[in-house]
C-alpha cells in the first residue's frame, strides 16, 4: 500500500485474513506458474507481479516485495533443505536487487513443536537481516494448520488462509487478535499493517 504525506513515500503492506473460498477466488486469478508448489525446496522460488502457496503447516513460507513484484518461497523443514540452504538464499538473491531501498519480507511457518522447523525460520530471519530486509513474521503454529497464503500486489497484501481463520472470522476478533491466536510469534515490521 503506498501512504503519501507531504512529499514523503513510504511503502506499506498490509496483512489480511480471509475465509478459504475467498482465498480460492484470488489465487483462481493468479496464473499458475506463479504457484509455489510441491517439494517446496529452492527450485520453487517464484517472481511475478503475485504467487501463492498452499498447505504451509511446519514449513516455513516469505516473500520479499518491492510494492510492484514479489519473489515467494516455500520451503520444506527436511535436512536436505537445511544444509543447502545457501541454494535457498541463491534462489532468492537471483531475483531481488539489494540495492533496491523499499523492498520489504514477509515470514510465516513453522511450528513450536518440530526443531527443524524452528531452525529453518531462524535461518530465514537471519537471511533477512544479513540482507537488511525489514519483515514481519507469524510463525509458531501450535496445531498442523493447512495455511495458505498469497501476495496481492494491486494492494499491497499478504492475504492468509485457513481451516482455524474461517473458525475465527465470523467472531469479528480484530486481525490481531486472529493472528495471536493461531501463532506464538507475531511481529509487525514498521510499515506493514493488519487490514
Amino acid at each position: 500500500m503506498l501512504n503519501k504525506s507531504d512529499s514523503n513515500i513510504s511503502f506499506s503492506s498490509g496483512i489480511k485474513f480471509v475465509q478459504t473460498g475467498e482465498f480460492s477466488r484470488l489465487a483462481g486469478n493468479i496464473r499458475e506458474k506463479y504457484f509455489v508448489n510441491y517439494p517446496w525446496n529452492a527450485k520453487q522460488t517464484v517472481k511475478g507481479f503475485s504467487a501463492y502457496t498452499r498447505d504451509v503447516k511446519d514449513c516455513t513460507m516469505g516473500g520479499i516485495t518491492d510494492g510492484r513484484d514479489v519473489v515467494m518461497f516455500h520451503v520444506s523443514p527436511n535436512q536436505r533443505n537445511i544444509s543447502t540452504f545457501k541454494d535457498v538464499e541463491a534462489s532468492i538473491l537471483d531475483k531481488i536487487s539489494l540495492t533496491n531501498p523499499e523492498l520489504q519480507g514477509f515470514l510465516l511457518g513453522s511450528t513450536s513443536n518440530n526443531p527443524m522447523s524452528q531452525q529453518l525460520l531462524k535461518m530465514f530471519e537471519d537471511f533477512m537481516k544479513k540482507c537488511k530486509i525489514k519483515y514481519s513474521v507469524l510463525a509458531g503454529q501450535d496445531t498442523m494448520a493447512n495455511t495458505n497464503v498469497l501476495y496481492d500486489s494491486r494492494k499491497d497484501d499478504w492475504v492468509i488462509a485457513s481451516n482455524l481463520i474461517d473458525e475465527l472470522l465470523p467472531k469479528k476478533l480484530p486481525p490481531e487478535e486472529i493472528a495471536k491466536k493461531l501463532f506464538k510469534d507475531v511481529s509487525i515490521a514498521e510499515f506493514d499493517e493488519f487490514v
